[in-house]
């Protein structure tokens, strides 16, 4: 009898310590999972955190990158500007702006200046004999009431002529203006050209030229201020001031 109980108390145990072990290979096989997925889980949260980062460090990288294109831009257009503007002193010949009345007369370029204050007159033939223009009348140098200072120079034709001498007029322009480009050793772009009669009404004028170089600029234009009365005016100015 006691061979028995204790055939059925070993069974037992053996059946008990076999649920135990199933068990606890169960509970091993839910830990295994639940460490796999939480190495799962802070494998994507670190490669989404990575990819964050690089994302933001691309973004500014990219946005450096922009900030250093408009820097180089911007100091390229202001190296243009500023060697533009050294250029455009160079006005006429011998002649630059931001001279006095007697360095200019000393030059002897445009002659005999008579005048005053802001205003001297030039004799338009000692040009048009060195340019060979038809209609130039005269040339007059501006100064600045300051400094006293050139700062423009206005090239004028004869008034009241026929709109048979349009071409004229119009040569006689680029030849002035061929003047100006080799001093600021450039090529101006015509605004618009082959001027004619029907082109230009009564009152209005017929532009050119309209450039800015630096802190200068040039107008050239061919009006017509009377029924069948033209003319041109060629107009190349400073407008900064000077010290």
């Amino acid at each position: 009898m006691a061979e028995v109980n204790f055939s059925l108390f070993t069974l037992h145990f053996s059946l008990y310590f076999v649920s135990l072990q199933r068990h606890s290979i169960k509970l091993l096989i839910i830990m295994k999972k639940s460490i796999y997925l939480s190495l799962v889980f802070m494998g994507l949260l670190l490669t989404a955190t990575g990819c964050g980062n690089k994302k933001q460090a691309s973004g500014g990288t990219d946005d450096q990158a922009y900030r250093d294109s408009v820097a180089a831009a911007k100091a390229a257009e202001e190296a243009a500007f500023n060697k533009a503007d050294s250029l455009a002193f160079n006005v006429w010949g011998d002649v630059k702006f931001g001279m006095s009345i007697e360095e200019v007369s000393k030059t002897g370029v445009f002659g005999t200046l008579k005048g005053s204050e802001e205003w001297y007159d030039v004799d338009g033939k000692v040009i048009s004999k060195t340019l060979g223009t038809k209609a130039l009348r005269k040339v007059q140098l501006g100064f600045n009431n300051d400094a006293r200072k050139l700062e423009r120079i206005i090239f004028s034709s004869l008034q009241d002529m026929p709109a048979s001498r349009i071409s004229e007029m119009e040569a006689d322009i680029r030849l002035i203006a061929a003047k100006v480009e080799a001093g600021w050793q450039t090529q101006f772009k015509y605004e618009n050209e082959n001027a004619t009669s029907d082109k230009i009404k009564v009152g209005e004028v017929f532009r050119i030229l309209s450039i800015d170089y630096g802190n200068a600029s040039v107008t050239a234009n061919i009006g017509q201020m009377y029924e069948g009365k033209f003319d041109y005016d060629f107009v190349v100015s400073y407008n900064s001031s000077f010290e």
